[in-house]
């Protein structure tokens, strides 16, 4: 149930892109820890919190208090497991959802343990997430 999430820096606007009324965000998610399973609507299980993103400061990356309206996971690296990004408590909290088989949400524990392991260092896991620009 630990990640670190850091703005996208692959390229020049990657990482933040601003178009009238809406943004998109891109987030580099480094996974550690423990997966807990998903509990849609509350902050259990692998919350992707957008109030705590590290790395360098980047013009619009911070939401307003509303959040984003909608996040999507945009690859998964060869880890061979399906991931879903599901509403948490609020649009500034949300839940990364990861199955090992159609429908089967990974079971509990760590990542270190074969749980989820491929996903553990993987360099490859992005998450974006847009909304309206000056909400």
């Amino acid at each position: 149930m630990a990640n670190v999430m850091t703005i996208d820096s692959g390229g020049v606007g990657q990482g933040v892109r601003v178009n009238e009324r809406e943004k998109l965000v891109r987030y580099n998610v480094a996974l550690t820890g423990s997966y807990v399973q998903a509990v849609r609507g509350a902050n259990t299980g692998e919350v992707l919190d957008l109030t705590k993103v590290t790395g360098v400061y980047k013009e619009d990356q911070f939401w307003g208090p509303r959040g984003p309206t909608r996040g999507y996971v945009l690859n998964i690296g060869t880890s061979g497991l399906s991931l879903s990004i599901i509403p948490g408590a609020d649009n500034l909290h949300w839940l990364l959802v990861i199955f090992d088989t159609v429908a089967h949400q990974l079971a509990a524990g760590t990542y270190a343990g074969g749980n989820g392991a491929p996903l553990v260092g993987d360099l490859d896991l992005y998450a974006e997430f847009a909304g309206r620009r000056f909400d």
